[in-house]
C-alpha cells in the first residue's frame, strides 16, 4: 500500500483528530539538467557540428541554475552581465512550463517539460504517516517531534525534550488509512498584489482574500486559514514563481 507521508507541524492537529481530508504537493518533477544539458549539446553538434552559443530557458529554470546547489554544475560560469553553461549564454525566456534549450543561430531547440503524473488515483487506498522514514514510532502531540523521553516512569507521563511539552500518550507514526476521492490540479503564486490560486476544473482564479474557496481548501488541509496556507507552501516551494500542485482529498477508512 502506498503512503502519504506528512511532517508539517501546522497540520499535526487535523491529522491526530482525522478532520484533515486533503493534501498539496507538487505537480512538476525534478530534472537531471546536466544530462538534459548533454542531450542537447550531443544533438546539436550532430547537426551543426559546431557548439552552440545561446541557450535559452525559463524563468524556473533560471531561478534553479542560479541556486546554490545548482553553481556545481560542470561547465558553470557567469559574466558581468550574462550567465552561461558550457559558453552558453542563458537568455531569459519566461511564462513556459518547463524549459527551453535553445541556439538562435541555428533555431534548434530540444523542450523539456518537468511534469509528472498524479501519485495517487480516485479509489486507491493509501496509508497516512507521520515522518515515515524516521528510525522512532512515537511522536510528541504537539510539535510531531520525536526527541521523547519518559519523565514519570509511574505514570507513564512523557516529555518532548524539543518543546517541553508533557503527554501520557504521545502517538503512534501510522496514523490511519484512507481512500483518495479527489485528484485534481490547481496553481499558485505570489505577486506585489498578494497570493493567487487557480483552479481550472473548477473553475476559480482567486485572489487571496476575495474568496471563499481558499479558505476552504485551506481548513480542508488542516490549516487555520488560507494566509497560513499559502505562507506555508510559500516557505516551502518559493511561489514567486508560478506553481502547480495536484490536489488529493480522501475519506477515513481508519
Amino acid at each position: 500500500m502506498k503512503a502519504l507521508n506528512f511532517s508539517v507541524k501546522e497540520i499535526l492537529p487535523s491529522l491526530l483528530n482525522k478532520s484533515k481530508t486533503q493534501t498539496i504537493r507538487p505537480a512538476w518533477k525534478d530534472i537531471d539538467l546536466q544530462k538534459e544539458i548533454g542531450v542537447f549539446r550531443k544533438q546539436f553538434i550532430e547537426k551543426n557540428v559546431e557548439e552552440p552559443k545561446i541557450i535559452k530557458m525559463s524563468v524556473n529554470t533560471r531561478n534553479a541554475l542560479y541556486s546554490e546547489s545548482m553553481k556545481k554544475i560542470k561547465g558553470w560560469g557567469s559574466g558581468a552581465n550574462q550567465k552561461t553553461i558550457y559558453g552558453m549564454q542563458i537568455i531569459d525566456k519566461p511564462n513556459i512550463l518547463g524549459f527551453i534549450l535553445h541556439s538562435l543561430k541555428h533555431q534548434e531547440q530540444y523542450f523539456i517539460e518537468p511534469k509528472k503524473p498524479p501519485c495517487f488515483k480516485v479509489g486507491e487506498e493509501v496509508e497516512i504517516k507521520w515522518k515515515k522514514e524516521s528510525k522512532y514510532e512515537s511522536f510528541c502531540r504537539r510539535c510531531g517531534g520525536e526527541n521523547l523521553i519518559m519523565s514519570v516512569p509511574a505514570l507513564k507521563c512523557y516529555l518532548c525534550e524539543d518543546c517541553k511539552y508533557r503527554m501520557e500518550y504521545p502517538f503512534n507514526k501510522h496514523l490511519g488509512t484512507a481512500e483518495i476521492t479527489e485528484v485534481f490540479k490547481i496553481e499558485m503564486s505570489k505577486t506585489m498584489s498578494g497570493y493567487h490560486l487557480t483552479d481550472w476544473q473548477k473553475g476559480v482564479c482567486s485572489h487571496h482574500g476575495t474568496m471563499s474557496y481558499c479558505e476552504d481548501l485551506a481548513k480542508r488541509d488542516g490549516f487555520s486559514s488560507a494566509e497560513q496556507m499559502f505562507k506555508t507552501l510559500d516557505k516551502m516551494y518559493d511561489l514567486s514563481q508560478p506553481k502547480q500542485f495536484y490536489v488529493y482529498r480522501w475519506g477515513w477508512l481508519k
